[in-house]
């Protein structure tokens, strides 16, 4: 043996060194040593590499990481173990399956193939142990097997084995048996769709409706031989079968509401208050008009309830108010029915429409007493004794007495030479409540010394009253004075005061007295008014434009004025009478008392109007009894005449000729409605209405007249009444008597 010269020093040799010695041999003559083995660098192989006695150290891959670094998979380190090198404290990768996780550190977790997965993936979801696999235990339901359907038929069809992650296996989207029902579906899977259902009644008897029997057909369930129910219709029946007949129907269009023609002639549905309405059915098949507003029989209201054109007018029902019933009672009365009280110095009235207000017209009711020899209270005691509560009948230190036919308020005579004061007599008067005493009254007769020739101004000169004849002012005539007591002579109306809604005439057959605020007893202020249908309206006439001698007449509308001739130079024969400038055919001779002229017959017949044929104050139709306009109001006559049954004639009367008719003869009137003058060279009365005389009365024949006094005297007073009414010092009076000393 011997150390090859190419080996180092200090080998070591032998088991388990590599190294070996060589052997000697003789080769061209020398002795040299071959062969054997020398060192190499150190693997992991349990021999000593490096023949340095230490059997594999310093190999270099030792302390290396080593293993896969992906969850659940964790890296280790190299080492050499008995020759061989591992990775030491690494987790390395398992065969995937089912679990949720990574098992083969692929960054996959659960991807197929799996090493768990079954080889047949049928599957069902019944409870039960009859087929396993895995996680997971079953029974198939009946006629399928555990991984298949066996005898069952679409839809039904076995679910797969499916990987849930963390939960395992699970049985994916089986299709088991169910409860057949109607959907066209063979939900038993028993090969037959829609089998072995029930029917039942369906469907309702409300109403139309007729109960019919649920049937499944292609797959749906029908109510067979049934009556369903419809949209409802006006017919009386419960169609929609909801329980009501001809509910909830929409309305249709606007509709007039029906009404009796022949009752109501001139009405007109479109006119107010008159109202279309809806067109709705009325729950027994048959629409009605709902909402509408037809005419009505007219009340006294101030509304146009027939729908004419007019409003609370006079005349026979339904059309008029006549007989009518007090819309808002109290009193619970009817137009025409008497009101009032007959007492003292109340007077009855009867109930009338006035201004739209039911009221007792006609009539003077109750004020408070005073010292006027008058039971003023209508209480039956005349100037007694007031009451606690009571206002006294004079003043401190005076007593109501009576001398002769007059009362007053007077102080106890005095002693001395002059035991009055001036003006004032003293006398032994009787003294209300009893008794007699010398008191201190006025000098009547030199106080009121004949009042009708007097003029009476008032502070500023303005002309209360004067004698009759008196040129008018601005339209307005003037009241001829009278005798009132310790005030002298004065006005008709002074110191007069009205209840309720009367006025105090200055005019008329009984001046001084309470008449109805309205213009058939009142008269309308100014030039341009007139009375027409009770109330004043534009007079067409009042600006003139008829030629010179001819009348104006408003027309029968009021709406213009129409130029007619004049009857003032008209000369007829006896049985003939003048109208509108010609002679027509009237009676033949004057008619008896009690009886007027009927111009379409030239008869005699009985005079229709009483009193009390009108209680508004109207014109009353002696022929036919109707009230209405009077037939001078509004008319213009020429210069010189005046109206008299709505013709002119000359001022000094007749010339008209017939007999009971507008010139002379035939029956008289208190009618007292007069138009003097056209404007054309007109005289101081142009256009001034009312009593020629200033309360005379008239003595023309109009052969028609005025019913009931005071009431219903005159068709147009003199518009002097209506504005000496609207002075502050008559309006602050309305609260005193009703009647004064004449």
């Amino acid at each position: 043996q011997c150390v090859p010269p190419s080996h180092a020093s200090g080998l070591t040799y032998g088991s388990p060194s590599q190294c070996t010695y060589g052997n000697t041999q003789c080769i061209s003559g020398a002795v040299v040593c071959v062969g054997g083995t020398g060192p190499s660098g150190e693997v992991c192989d349990g021999i000593d590499n490096d023949c340095d006695g230490t059997v594999d150290d310093n190999i270099a891959e030792v302390g290396q990481p080593c293993g896969i670094n992906q969850p659940p998979c964790s890296p280790g380190t190299k080492a050499c173990v008995n020759g061989v090198l591992v990775c030491q404290n690494a987790v390395g990768p398992n065969p995937e399956v089912c679990d949720g996780a990574d098992n083969d550190c692929d960054a996959q977790i659960d991807e197929q193939p799996l090493a768990d997965a079954p080889t047949t993936p049928g599957c069902w979801v019944g409870g039960g142990n009859c087929c396993t696999f895995a996680n997971l235990s079953w029974c198939p339901p009946t006629g399928a097997s555990c991984d298949g359907v066996g005898t069952l038929t679409a839809p039904c069809s076995q679910g797969t084995l499916t990987c849930d992650g963390s939960n395992g296996w699970m049985c994916l989207t089986p299709v088991e048996p169910g409860v057949e029902v109607c959907d066209g579906i063979d939900n038993d899977c028993n090969g037959q769709v829609d089998d072995g259902l029930s029917t039942s009644p369906c469907g309702t008897n409300v109403g139309e409706c007729q109960e019919g029997v649920l049937t499944c057909v292609n797959g749906i369930q029908d109510c067979l031989n049934d009556i369903g129910p419809i949209p409802e219709i006006c017919d009386g029946l419960d169609n929609d079968c909801n329980g009501l007949n001809d509910d909830n129907i929409p309305a249709q269009g606007p509709c007039t509401v029906p009404y009796d023609t022949n009752l109501y002639p001139n009405s007109n549905a479109a006119q107010w208050p008159c109202q279309e309405g809806q067109l709705e059915c009325d729950g027994q098949g048959a629409w009605v008009c709902v909402g509408g507003v037809g005419p009505q029989p007219e009340i006294c209201d101030g509304i146009d309830n027939d729908c004419d054109g007019s409003a609370d007018e006079t005349g026979a029902a339904p059309d008029g108010v006549d007989g009518s019933a007090n819309p808002f009672p109290p009193p619970a009365a009817n137009i025409g029915d008497t009101c009032g009280v007959s007492e003292g110095a109340c007077e009855p009235g009867v109930y009338a429409c006035l201004n739209s207000l039911f009221v007792c017209v006609g009539g003077v009711g109750p004020v408070p007493e005073t010292c006027d020899c008058e039971d003023n209270d209508c209480d039956g005691e005349i100037d007694e004794v007031p009451a606690p509560n009571e206002a006294a009948l004079c003043g401190e230190g005076l007593d109501c007495v009576t001398a002769a036919t007059h009362c007053q308020c007077a102080a106890p005579c005095s002693s001395g030479e002059y035991p009055c004061p001036g003006g004032q007599i003293c006398e032994l008067v009787s003294i209300s409540g009893g008794g007699t005493g010398n008191y201190c009254i006025t000098d009547y007769e030199k106080m009121c010394d004949e009042c009708e020739k007097q003029t009476v101004q008032d502070s500023n000169q303005n002309v209360l009253c004067a004698p009759a004849g008196t040129d008018p002012v601005g339209c307005l005539n003037t009241p001829v004075c009278v005798c009132k007591g310790p005030a002298g002579c004065q006005q008709p109306c002074y110191n007069v005061t009205c209840s309720g809604s009367q006025v105090c005439s200055n005019f008329g057959p009984t001046p001084g007295t309470c008449v109805a605020d309205i213009c058939y007893l009142t008269g309308c202020p100014g030039c341009d008014k007139a009375c027409h249908a009770g109330n004043c309206v534009d007079n067409p006439c009042a600006t003139n434009s008829c030629a010179s001698g001819e009348v104006a007449k408003p027309s029968d509308d009021w709406l213009t004025c129409e130029c007619v001739p004049s009857c003032a130079e008209v000369d007829c024969p006896s049985s003939q009478q003048c109208v509108e400038g010609e002679c027509v055919d009237w009676c033949a001779t004057p008619c008896p008392d009690g009886q007027v002229c009927d111009p379409s017959t030239q008869t005699c017949v009985d005079d229709q109007c009483t009193d009390e044929s009108c209680p508004d104050g109207s014109w009353c139709d002696p022929v036919t009894g109707t009230c209405g306009d009077d037939p001078c109001s509004g008319v213009q006559c020429p210069d010189g005449q005046s109206c008299t049954n709505g013709d002119c004639f000359d001022d000094g009367g007749g010339g008209g000729g017939g007999s009971g008719g507008g010139g002379e003869g035939g029956s008289t009137s208190t009618s007292t409605s007069t138009s003097t003058s056209s404007g054309q060279g007109a005289s101081d009365n142009d256009g001034v209405f009312g009593m020629p005389t200033g309360g005379g009365g008239c003595s023309c024949d109009l052969g028609g007249r005025r019913s009931g006094a005071p009431l219903g005297w005159l068709a147009l007073l003199g518009l002097g009444l209506v504005a000496s009414r609207r002075l502050p010092w008559l309006r602050a009076g309305r609260q005193g008597s009703a009647h004064e000393p004449q």
